[in-house]
């Protein structure tokens, strides 16, 4: 894997990191029902995290890169549907 695009990838896990902290920080903030839902939503996420870090981080094949990638696409889809959960949530109480 040549450098850039590992770089580029340390980056998004970061940024997929920090915007995990984001959505702890605005669960607590929001009523017990949404912020038990979220609190579930977001252990996943940091286990989906620790994985693709862990496959990055071990990455041998084009194979395993693209399980990895799968994963990473699988953690955003779930970053999102928290946010717009937590957002809807807000909006309505």
């Amino acid at each position: 894997m040549e450098d850039h695009s590992r770089g580029k990838m340390e980056e998004i896990l970061r940024e997929l990191g920090h915007k995990i902290d984001i959505l702890i920080n605005e669960a607590t903030s929001s009523s017990k029902e949404v912020r038990s839902e979220l609190e579930k939503t977001i252990q996943l996420l940091k286990i989906r995290k620790e994985k693709l870090e862990k496959e990055f981080n071990t990455y041998s094949a084009q194979k395993k890169w693209q399980t990895t990638k799968n994963h990473f696409g699988n953690a955003i889809g779930e970053l999102k549907k928290a946010v717009e959960a937590l957002l809807n949530k807000n909006e309505k109480g």
